[in-house]
């Protein structure tokens, strides 16, 4: 019986990679391999991305880079967003992992502890809001940590080309940047890769696009698909003229109809909110989600198919767009990634050799 399945091209992936680079020519390209690497797995993706030239990885956690590292080995720069603190800092020198410090406090903890010898960035807050040290803060933040490898800040609306916040997240980074005169600058992730080359700076920390989602360029090929879920049916029925299907009964059957159920649910990354909403390919047809999608099944309506037990339908992938999906279910691609369960069997198509 098989179980869901997401297929994970690593050709596609490095493509992608090689996508942004060039969209950014003269900056280099850090991978964001935080969250298992998106759900995708990060002993297999970090080392493909290696193997074709990454040599800097970001991580949210510290516990994550320590697996990192693990998987890497030396040689590859591997940095902690979320940064550090005095618990961390053992196993930060142990694994060899750089910092991002977002705020002064965060800063002079880690010089008071780890030095200045240590290999560090600084993150500013240029309009999120989120982490990093606000602008009144910059100065006291360059005074404390004065040499960082990186000054780094994140842009809240890089998916929406036309908004303002974008060149005000813009001119707040060059100011803040002129502090640290010396540090690698970064300001965009995948979707500030594409808003052209004034925000490209030195590096781009490539997220979601690696994985063949989110927002893609004006302009030019998208990414990639990088991931294919997948699940099986397990049994098929014939529904009457207003029979109900699933818990609580959402679904009620318009007219005679034939239905099969998947194999996978929400405990598999499948949510819940796909429920009445959400559609799949099986032979080539995008067929609607029937009833409350439960914790191990989904049902579907395959009427008029020769859809049969052990038939595949996709979940996402080259024939469903993940993002199509997910604006479906009401939510994005990153969760949909994210979400993937370890039930789930991963296969991989390996990146070719150089």
């Amino acid at each position: 019986m098989m179980q869901p399945t997401i297929r994970v091209n690593l050709d596609s992936l490095v493509a992608n990679w090689r996508l942004v680079a060039r969209a950014c020519p003269g900056a280099s390209i850090a991978a964001v391999v935080k969250a298992d690497a998106y759900g995708m797995g990060a002993d297999r993706i970090a080392p493909s991305l290696a193997h074709a030239g990454c040599r800097r990885f970001y991580v949210a956690w510290p516990s994550e880079g320590a697996r990192l590292r693990s998987i890497l080995g030396q040689g590859a720069d591997i940095v902690v967003l979320l940064g550090a603190d005095e618990e961390d800092y053992q196993l930060m020198r142990e694994a060899e992992l750089e910092p991002v410090l977002n705020s002064p406090a965060q800063a002079g903890a880690w010089m008071r502890t780890a030095g200045t010898d240590k290999p560090y960035s600084v993150h500013v807050d240029t309009g999120m809001n989120r982490l990093g040290a606000s602008p009144s803060d910059w100065a006291e933040m360059s005074a404390i940590a004065p040499a960082p490898v990186s000054v780094i800040s994140h842009l809240a609306s890089a998916d929406d080309p036309a908004s303002e916040q974008n060149s005000l997240q813009l001119r707040g980074f060059q100011t803040a940047a002129h502090l640290w005169p010396a540090a690698r600058r970064s300001l965009s992730a995948s979707a500030g890769a594409w808003l052209g080359r004034d925000f490209c700076f030195d590096e781009i920390r490539a997220g979601i696009g690696l994985y063949g989602a989110g927002p893609a360029p004006r302009s030019g090929p998208a990414p990639a698909c990088v991931a294919t879920f997948s699940a099986s049916i397990l049994q098929t029925r014939t529904l009457e003229t207003g029979d109900q299907a699933g818990y609580g009964g959402t679904f009620t059957a318009p007219s005679r109809m034939r239905i099969g159920t998947l194999g996978v649910g929400y405990a598999d990354g499948f949510p819940r909110s796909a429920s009445n909403r959400a559609n799949v390919v099986i032979r080539g047809e995008r067929r609607p989600v029937v009833g409350r999608v439960s914790m191990d099944l989904t049902l579907i309506d395959i009427t008029g198919l020769p859809a049969k037990e052990g038939d595949e339908a996709e979940l996402f992938g080259p024939s469903l767009p993940i993002e199509d999906q997910a604006q479906a279910m009401g939510t994005i691609g990153y969760e949909l990634l994210t979400r993937i369960g370890p039930r789930c069997r991963k296969v991989y198509v390996d990146a070719l050799p150089e």
